[in-house]
């Protein structure tokens, strides 16, 4: 399996067991999943985003960090109002699949995938198999699933993402977002994924 080398953490024989299940239900390639989360998190369930300053922090639609604030340095703290895990999930949508960002920070890599499946469920059957890009627009911006490659994120997608915007007019289309996607997926797997 590609990136297998890539998986560093202990559950690593269980997640993949996990994985494979997740796969066969949602008719979506394990590997894809991988590359998903290879991007996302360096395949680091512990991992959390950071913002710059000036990049408020929410939970619950409730500000947690003001603007003007740095990020907390403790990633245990900053998980509460970041992308937090291997898909990065965001806080509200880690609280609407029953948990939080908080326990999604404190679980191994196979029990993260639990909430894994339960987040993709909802666009299966809707994402062809080898397609990373779709796949990953559903992790990114579910509401943008199906749409043309001209549609522009809204702003407060762009004010979080700005390194996505390729040609720096200020906005972000998917059709930017595909190409920074396919940019990130290591060289020896770029031809068999679109």
């Amino acid at each position: 399996m590609i990136l297998e080398n890539k998986i560093k953490f202990k559950d690593k024989e269980s997640f993949l067991e996990k994985l494979h299940q997740i796969s066969n239900d949602l008719k979506i390639e394990a590997e894809l999943f991988l590359l998903l989360m290879y991007c996302e998190s360096g395949l680091n369930p512990q991992a959390v985003n950071k913002q710059a300053p000036e990049i408020p922090g929410y939970k619950n639609k409730k500000l947690i960090k003001a603007s003007g604030l740095p990020d907390a340095a403790d990633a245990s703290i900053r998980c509460a109002y970041r992308a937090t895990g291997l898909i990065q999930f965001m806080p509200d949508t880690s609280l609407g699949l029953g948990t939080s960002n908080e326990a999604i920070y404190k679980m191994t890599a196979t029990e993260q995938l639990k909430y894994v499946a339960k987040y993709f469920n909802a666009c299966k059957g809707k994402i062809a198999a080898k397609h990373l890009t779709e796949l990953y627009l559903f992790c990114f911006y579910p509401a943008a699933l199906g749409k043309e490659d001209n549609y522009i994120f809204p702003d407060m997608v762009y004010q979080c993402n700005r390194g996505l915007d390729l040609n720096h007019d200020k906005k972000i289309s998917i059709g930017e977002f595909r190409k920074y996607v396919l940019s990130r997926i290591p060289q020896e797997f770029s031809n068999l994924y679109y």
